[in-house]
């Protein structure tokens, strides 16, 4: 009966380790914990939902535009994680996820694990579509909101790791657009 919830790599799961069923047990193990919803938020995961650190509303506006993570303290070193894309799970699922930061921009293959920057997965955070249920009868019910571009986070990787996939995924997609007459 009990919502403690065990905390793993800044993720807060339910208590035998598992995602939440629901976001409503989210949200109640974040109160039981005392955590903070404007430094902590709902995300999907797996089967389920987790908390993570992070405002879930933009302070300075309050627009509501979802998870921001926590600003970088000045001079600290980015971070990169090893991560998998889920495979297309919906006909209308993008084949590849493509994340955009700064002007920077990056076509992954779903179902890899491969590198990315911190703020490429923050990207990836924000990518989100709200999902309704409409019954006739009744007013349309908005369910949750879902992320357009899941991953599952592996570990903490290296800028090394990174820029050497990178580097071998643009030389695959030069050759490609060779091939295709299109460089």
């Amino acid at each position: 009966m009990s919502t403690d919830s065990q905390i793993t790599q800044d993720i807060v799961l339910s208590e035998s380790g598992q995602p939440f069923k629901s976001i409503a047990a989210a949200k109640s193990a974040m109160k039981t914990k005392g955590l903070d919803p404007k430094t902590n938020h709902v995300i999907p995961m797996g089967d389920g939902f987790a908390i993570a650190p992070g405002a879930g509303l933009d302070s300075e506006d309050g627009r509501g535009d979802g998870p921001m993570l926590p600003a970088r303290p000045n001079g600290s070193a980015e971070r990169f994680f090893e991560v998998e894309f889920a495979k297309v799970s919906s006909p209308t699922d993008p084949v590849d996820v493509t994340l955009a930061v700064n002007g920077e921009v990056l076509v992954i293959r779903r179902g890899q694990r491969i590198t990315l920057p911190e703020r490429f997965l923050e990207a990836a955070d924000h990518a989100t579509y709200k999902r309704y249920t409409v019954r006739p009868d009744q007013a349309r019910k908005e369910d949750m909101e879902v992320m357009t571009f899941p991953y599952t986070r592996f570990r903490e990787a290296t800028r090394a790791e990174y820029e050497a996939q990178k580097r071998s995924g643009d030389e695959a997609t030069q050759k490609d657009l060779k091939a295709r007459g299109l460089a």
